[in-house]
């Protein structure tokens, strides 16, 4: 519960289209993303990893890291600059 609210003062920053926050948990690695608006679907991106949500507010979990979140960083740089 440390990490609750950051992804969402990553998100609120100026300038800032979406925000992905790593967390490490005893199973592993989570993605937390959230978007500033709705034409970058952050809950598409994430079921691509096995996760959902919503339009603004997924997560998902990232097996074999650290590459999955080389993966998932790309992803999320395509959707955004798309």
């Amino acid at each position: 519960d440390d990490h609750e609210g950051i992804v969402e003062e990553l998100r609120d920053q100026a300038g800032v289209r979406a925000a992905a926050l790593f967390v490490e948990e005893q199973s592993g690695w989570k993605a937390s993303c959230r978007s500033t608006s709705e034409t970058i679907d952050v809950s598409r991106l994430c079921k691509q990893f096995g996760g959902g949500g919503h339009k603004q507010s997924a997560g998902c979990p990232l097996r074999h890291w650290p590459q999955a979140k080389v993966e998932f960083l790309a992803a999320l740089e395509a959707i955004v600059t798309a």
